[in-house]
């Protein structure tokens, strides 16, 4: 496999894919099934999706009368999601 790199991430030769942070670098998985290329599109769509779930959070809390104990309760799920995130 050959490797790859864009602003955001890279894959390495054996097909580790790499996120750039500003802590410096954070393995989110490995890419076996096709370009490296094909890898950083991948975890940038579940990057995307990640932000899309926010953003649909953000405007739950906006205009809807969702309860406090339900929204903290989705606050800490998405938080966990994107501290962990393999994206």
């Amino acid at each position: 496999m050959s490797s790859a790199t864009d602003p955001w991430g890279r894959v390495d030769e054996d097909g580790t894919v790499y996120v750039k942070t500003s802590d410096g670098e954070r393995v989110v998985g490995s890419w076996q099934a096709g370009a490296p290329e094909e890898a950083l599109a991948y975890f940038k769509r579940k990057y995307d999706a990640l932000v899309t779930q926010i953003g649909l959070l953000e405007q739950r809390l906006r205009t809807t009368d969702l309860q406090p104990a339900q929204a903290q309760q989705s606050i800490s799920r998405l938080r966990e999601e994107v501290t962990e995130a393999h994206a």
